[in-house]
């Protein structure tokens, strides 16, 4: 099963729509999304660590290690990935003694923006993830979100090079 989730609480997030429109070009059967707004978990600390892992990250924790691969798709805040999304991946890693809670899954990272941002979120996560153990296999960023794909979740892509770069990442999974 490939799992996918966007790195949002958000949930109008435009990143979720682009996952939405990816779960259905792939094979239901061999996909699950998740909305990370369904979650709840309180910010990360060592104090509240000592409290207890909780049962919402047990969840993500149990679908994370299911799964054979992951799309992730990661909105860009202030040149990075949110911070709720951060948090959660902090959560994650304290979970195993080594931190390594991705370790060996592949993993494909996406960003949409409605403008032209992306590119950094999506290199922070290369970062985090690998620290994490995952394997990233590819990337994809999609500047314009507004003009290239229906706020719907539809997949009316008016822009070919886009539906190809899309269609590609698909490919690769």
């Amino acid at each position: 099963m490939i799992l996918l989730f966007a790195g949002s609480n958000n949930p109008y997030s435009i990143n979720h729509t682009v996952l939405e429109w990816i779960s259905g070009l792939m094979d239901t059967n061999r996909t699950e999304l998740i909305k990370l707004s369904d979650y709840d978990f309180p910010m990360y600390s060592l104090i509240a660590e000592k409290t207890g892992f909780p049962d919402s990250l047990r969840r993500i924790r149990e679908q994370i290690e299911l799964a054979s691969a992951l799309i992730l798709a990661v909105p860009e805040h202030n040149g990075s990935v949110p911070a709720f999304f951060k948090n959660m991946l902090d959560w994650l890693s304290r979970y195993r003694p080594e931190y390594r809670i991705f370790s060996g899954k592949k993993v494909y990272i996406l960003s949409a923006s409605p403008g032209s941002g992306g590119d950094s979120a999506v290199r922070h996560m290369k970062d985090i993830l690998a620290r994490m153990g995952a394997v990233v296999e590819h990337s994809l960023v999609i500047p314009d979100f507004y003009r290239h794909i229906e706020t719907d979740g539809k997949s009316n892509l008016p822009d070919d090079a886009l539906r190809q770069q899309l269609l590609t990442f698909i490919n690769k999974i």
